[in-house]
């Protein structure tokens, strides 16, 4: 399985449920490979743009995640190799808090 890198961080956006960063013309080739199944992105953008956010703190990088230390402390073994998100502002205009990863 190849690594998931966004190809230009200063467009990535992050998943809400999963923290994945990639662009969103990488969302729309592929979606979230963590989310696709409940989440469908690929190919469609109105539900890339309410799934993601571009307001996101941290980055970490996991390329083996069934054999990282950080990736099992996070709970992310199960995820596709990649970089994600730290923590997410899932709507900064609302109330609510920030979403930990």
């Amino acid at each position: 399985m190849s690594s998931i890198v966004p190809s230009n961080f200063k467009k990535s956006r992050a998943c809400l449920e999963c923290g994945l960063v990639k662009t969103i013309e990488q969302f729309e080739e592929t979606g979230c490979e963590n989310c696709e199944d409940h989440t469908p992105m690929q190919g469609n953008k109105p539900a890339i743009l309410q799934s993601t956010t571009a307001t996101f703190e941290g980055l970490i990088a996991i390329m083996k995640p069934k054999e990282s230390w950080i990736a099992r402390r996070r709970g992310f073994e199960k995820r596709v190799p990649g970089c994600y998100a730290l923590s997410t502002d899932a709507d900064q205009t609302s109330s609510r808090n920030v979403t930990r990863y």
